[in-house]
């Protein structure tokens, strides 16, 4: 992780992350966001599951009761499904909660419930009574205008870089340089020997 002084360093879950919105006393209004277009295909994520699973297992499993947040999972909850299933094959405690800010998919996740899975209507405020131990947010901003997506940067969201996606779906690039975003670069989808890699940059 870059730090403000421009410093790489290693990122951790022993201090959980923020949310990404000030959370206060009362319920916010409505959920902060914009309800995504389409869904994940089942398994199309599966290279960034098990690079979390491998990265951060440890420290999952240190957590205890842990709670992982899969934001914005969009019009079929086979992410969250997924997500759950590959954590806990390092971190067998670990809950997952899928997060969307569109009321008829979380109707719609609801009959996928099952023990350590959970689904909840909200947005980047993350509606949760406790502060989760990871947040996974994917695909959730490419419908955004480029001045909302510099507003949730600075709330504390990095944007990841998928080389081989952004080309062949002929979506360019975000300006990470010139905006000074934190930014990740992900290589997918590769060999095996390039399968789930995740740089900083």
């Amino acid at each position: 992780m870059r730090g403000r002084g421009g410093r790489h360093t290693r990122g951790s879950l022993s201090e959980p992350p923020p949310t990404l919105v000030r959370m206060t006393s009362r319920a916010a209004p409505r959920p902060v966001g914009t309800v995504t277009r389409g869904t994940t295909n089942p398994n199309r994520l599966r290279r960034m599951d098990r690079w979390i699973a491998a990265v951060h297992g440890a420290e999952l499993r240190r957590a205890g009761d842990a709670v992982a947040v899969d934001l914005g999972y969009g019009a079929a909850p086979w992410t969250p499904v997924e997500l759950l299933q590959r954590l806990r094959t390092v971190a067998p405690r670990t809950r997952v909660v899928g997060v969307e800010i569109d009321p008829a998919r979380v109707a719609a996740a609801r009959p996928y419930e099952r023990e350590g899975l959970a689904f909840r209507h909200g947005g980047f405020e993350i509606p949760l009574p406790e502060r989760p131990s990871l947040i996974r947010a994917a695909n959730v901003l490419r419908q955004y205008e480029e001045a909302e997506v510099t507003e949730a940067h600075a709330r504390g969201c990095w944007i990841a870089h998928n080389p081989r996606s952004n080309m062949n779906n002929a979506v360019g690039y975000a300006p990470t340089a010139a905006r000074r975003f934190a930014a990740l670069m992900g290589q997918d989808p590769g060999p095996p020997a390039e399968e789930s890699q995740l740089r900083l940059v």
